[in-house]
């Protein structure tokens, strides 16, 4: 990620980019807090959060429901913007989260990765995903990626707040 975040030019937590409606929309919905799970109200239309046994499934559960694709609102050619959708999202989200819950502690997880190509046709196109999930004790280090240099493919960046 180190080498994406230089190839940007700017500091992205200094410098505030604009967004699609659509993604502001969504980065600034309620959020729905119940079951002791937190969602965001902008990224799904079930409002009602089931509840679980444990605290790793309250986990996985907010990891793949907070999910979302910044690159579905980009129509350009540089895939550098496809990144700096995800960081511009990632980072206010976790200001939105740290403000509306000062006492929790959460990961908001950004993953970057361009298209790969495999003789000259495209395997995988290039995409941006923001997700988070509140860290609670009993699963801290569950989910918790110890080394983000072992993603080879894909650029990822974890904000705790």
């Amino acid at each position: 990620m180190k080498a994406y975040l230089e190839a940007l030019g700017y500091d992205f937590l200094s410098t505030t980019i604009p967004l699609h409606p659509r993604l502001e929309m969504i980065v600034n919905s309620e959020f729905l807090v119940e079951n002791d799970c937190i969602l965001l109200k902008g990224l799904n239309q079930n409002y009602t959060i089931p509840t679980f046994e444990t605290d790793l499934e309250k986990c996985e559960w907010e990891y793949n429901e907070t999910h979302f694709h910044p690159d579905m609102f980009w129509d350009g050619t540089d895939e550098i913007e496809i990144l700096k959708l995800t960081l511009e999202c990632g980072k206010r989200i976790a200001k939105r989260l740290l403000q509306a819950f000062p006492y929790k502690v959460f990961r908001v997880q950004l993953d970057f990765a361009e298209t790969e190509y495999l003789d000259s046709e495209i395997e995988r196109y290039g995409a941006g995903t923001v997700r988070f999930y509140k860290v609670r004790p009993a699963s801290e280090y569950t989910m918790y990626h110890e080394d983000l240099n072992d993603f080879k493919k894909n650029a990822v960046l974890e904000i705790e707040v």
